[in-house]
């Protein structure tokens, strides 16, 4: 018949092993698990709360009016000057901005509460605050504790040199070592209503290393970039969710004031150009009013012509352009020198250098202090030797070769528009000379005074314009979204107790795999046909009352057993067919697997069918069968060996009819070496003449070998296997002794099976007799 091919999805076989290996170890599975969640508590209990806050930060927003706008244009600021969204990430995280923030909330000094269980860190509600410089590092993170005696003083104590010291001071006064040096002051919490309380609790505080605490705070913070916007989401994780709300805060305030300062600089610098040449001019205009009113009192003045104050009038309109040029010439010429000596600092030019109406001019400028502004940035995540900033250096230099060609130019044509002024100032002075002489002084001392005086304006107009700039200069990043907490985010206790019960089951399960593999044991005749490809003679089933008799298969010959053994008298005619007068040894790996018992139901069962049996206590070692059978020890194989006696004379009857036995007789010294004696093969030829069936009960072959040695006189060789002691383990033994010594003729026989696992007691024998055996022969 054609083998029917399994076409499922699922092996049904592979779905009894996992059944098994489950069966065999739920309660180390659940052992594991039960651990498992009381590992998890245990370890969570210890594990402090972790809060997060987190805010939000705009980088562009353009909350600027147009009268501002034009403003800025005048100094000079052109645009954000913010490189790539990924520089603002570090910077926000970097660590001059944390340091400043460290400082700004005092955040090198931790204060602590002493409790009856724990030490719970405190931030606010302090009765006393420390200023504290420490010289030694060992001084950092070490716990100073501190207790109030009165209004005024305060008890101090610290571990040094190995030994408590304690100081009892004032508030206000230093205390000063090698060491460290403090100052602690009380705060006003501090009462004579409030002292009584204050004095019973136990405080400590500890000092902190600032560089630990910057790179501590850089750890703890994390920004992102939200998709598809100029925003960043700022996080922090801390134990107190008021300390991480405060720090976020602090450090967008921080952030921000740090954005303003360059425009600030600007700003700055160009109040100070004005005011100096404002004091240049009232200097002049002083000097020229002084020469007026001199003049004024010793001459005469007449009133001019109205061709001559034409003349006069043109002249100062002339004098007021050639001033003008020669203030951006001034300009310029100063602005030349500005870069030229800033070469290797941050371009921060006053604003009034450029004139509004120089398209070129104000765009470089603008694309000068954009690319300074993206080097700046870079410092606060690189250093200047990295790629990024090598790169803008060199865009900084070649916009600077630009600009410094630019300006000789520019001052080449300012010159020539001096010139051209100074000509027509020329021709209007000379209309000027047919005036009389203290005419034309008073003229050109008026117009001196009036020239001065329109540049007075001009600057003022320009001082006010940079001061309401001032008050106008906005951050392009704005806060969005405060800091704000968002509760517990550590430890999660979900993920704590999923993450200890995945790895107890995994634990588990690969512990009940290697226990199951390897230590495991055989069940069922079908778990071990598929574990090996030798010959399978049966199955005998557990029985109470093997344990108090050995003769079960003659004291009840309906049990299970007695049916088990039946099956395996059958399944033997298929072993060795061709041999008459078959010798049957059996073993097993270690003792007590049931090879003496199943020797005796074996021989009681094949004797009950008609044949006879000789019965062989091969055992010299640990003899059984003697005490099984009731039988007084005498004579025996043993004797025969050694020619004491002969073979006839060490047979004895037993209570069964047609079985004989011949006990091991008195044990010798050397057991081993007198079975391959030569007289053994003389017990087996007397066997084979006179019985049908010779049964050898030898010793265990996991710890002897005499076993090996008598399955050279065997046909068919049991190998018992114990469902209850290691079957896995001796099932592995026996296939390397079968591979390692080219056995021939070698069979199990599984022992002591539960009958609620063999199919064959469901399936057919339930009603009366229970399972039988089958041989699976190849």
């Amino acid at each position: 018949m054609a083998e029917v091919k399994n076409t499922s999805i699922i092996d049904i076989k592979d779905l009894k092993r996992v059944w098994r290996l489950l069966s065999e170890n739920w309660y180390i599975i659940l052992v594991f698990f039960i651990l498992s969640i009381i590992g998890a508590y245990l370890y969570s209990y210890k594990l402090p709360k972790i809060y997060a806050s987190k805010a939000q930060v705009l980088l562009e927003n353009n909350e600027t009016y147009s009268y501002q706008e034009g403003l800025y244009k005048g100094l000079g600021i052109t645009g954000t000057g913010y490189e790539k969204i990924a520089n603002q990430q570090r910077v926000l995280t970097s660590i001059d901005l944390l340091s400043k923030v460290i400082a700004k909330l005092k955040l090198d000094v931790s204060y602590f509460i002493v409790g009856r269980i724990q030490t719970k860190e405190v931030f606010s509600g302090n009765p006393f605050f420390v200023e504290a410089q420490v010289y030694s590092p060992n001084y950092y993170e070490l716990p100073f504790t501190f207790k109030i005696k009165d209004e005024k003083s305060f008890e101090l104590s610290y571990e040094e040199n190995g030994s408590e010291t304690t100081l009892v001071r004032k508030f206000g006064e230093p205390i000063i070592n090698n060491n460290f040096y403090f100052t602690i002051n009380k705060s006003s919490g501090i009462t004579k209503s409030t002292l009584a309380s204050l004095k019973e609790i136990t405080y400590q505080f500890i000092v902190h290393d600032r560089q630990n605490l910057m790179y501590k705070y850089k750890s703890a913070i994390s920004v992102e970039n939200l998709e598809y916007s100029a925003i960043l989401e700022v996080s922090m994780e801390d134990i107190s969710s008021e300390h991480a709300v405060a720090f976020l805060d602090t450090l967008c305030k921080v952030y921000i004031d740090n954005s303003l300062k360059s425009q600030i600089k600007i700003n700055e610098n160009t109040i100070t150009y004005i005011d100096r040449q404002l004091d240049e001019v009232v200097t002049i205009l002083d000097s020229i009013e002084n020469i007026l009113v001199q003049f004024k009192e010793q001459k005469n003045i007449l009133d001019l012509s109205k061709e001559e104050d034409m003349y006069y009038q043109n002249l100062t309109d002339f004098e007021v352009q050639k001033r003008k040029y020669e203030m951006q010439l001034k300009s310029v010429t100063y602005l030349k020198d500005y870069i030229t000596s800033n070469m290797n600092k941050e371009l921060l030019p006053p604003s009034v250098y450029v004139e509004n109406n120089d398209a070129y001019l104000t765009k470089a400028i603008g694309d000068l202090y954009d690319y300074q502004v993206q080097i700046n940035s870079s410092m606060f995540t690189t250093t200047e030797k990295s790629t990024v900033v090598k790169e803008l250096e060199y865009k900084v230099e070649l916009l600077r070769s630009d600009i410094l060609k630019y300006l000789v130019n520019l001052e080449k044509a300012v010159n020539e528009k001096i010139n051209t002024v100074a000509d027509e100032i020329l021709f209007y002075e000379s209309k000027l000379k047919m005036v009389p002489s203290n005419q034309r002084q008073m003229m050109n001392i008026d117009r001196k005074a009036e020239v001065y005086d329109k540049m007075y304006l001009y600057l003022l107009q320009k001082r006010a314009e940079t001061v309401i700039a001032k008050a106008g200069i906005i951050s392009d990043i704005s806060v969005i979204e405060s800091a704000h907490s968002i509760g517990v985010v550590k430890p999660n206790m979900n993920k704590i107790y999923y993450s200890f019960m995945s790895a107890a089951i995994i634990i588990a399960l690969l512990i009940a795999f290697i226990r199951t593999t390897f230590f495991g044991k055989i069940k069922t005749v079908d778990e071990l046909r598929e574990l090996t490809q030798l010959p399978i003679v049966g199955e005998v089933f557990h029985s109470k009352e093997a344990k108090d008799s050995y003769l079960i298969v003659d004291s009840n010959p309906r049990s299970f057993v007695t049916e088990a053994f039946r099956s395996v008298r059958t399944n033997l005619d298929y072993l060795a067919p061709e041999a008459k007068n078959k010798i049957i040894l059996i073993t097993s790996n270690r003792p007590s697997a049931g090879k003496t018992f199943c020797s005796i139901n074996l021989g009681t069962i094949l004797a009950k069918g008609g044949k006879k049996v000789l019965l062989m206590e091969m055992d010299l070692h640990k003899p059984k069968i003697h005490s099984a059978l009731q039988l007084t020890p005498g004579g025996g194989i043993s004797s025969v060996l050694i020619g004491k006696a002969t073979v006839a004379e060490t047979i004895l009857k037993t209570q069964i009819e047609n079985m004989d036995v011949i006990l091991s007789g008195p044990a010798p010294p050397n057991a081993s070496e007198l079975i391959v004696s030569g007289n053994f093969p003389s017990i087996i030829e007397y066997g084979r003449k006179n019985y049908d069936y010779i049964i050898m009960d030898s010793p265990p072959l996991g710890i002897i070998s005499d076993a090996l040695v008598l399955m050279k006189y065997s046909d068919i060789n049991l190998f018992i296997l114990n469902t209850d002691r290691g079957s896995m383990d001796a099932l592995n033994f026996a296939h390397k002794v079968v591979a390692n010594n080219k056995i021939e003729r070698f069979a199990f026989l599984l022992n002591n099976v539960k009958q609620k696992f063999s199919r064959y007691y469901y399936k057919n024998y339930r009603y009366a007799y229970g399972g039988a055996g089958y041989v699976d022969v190849e």
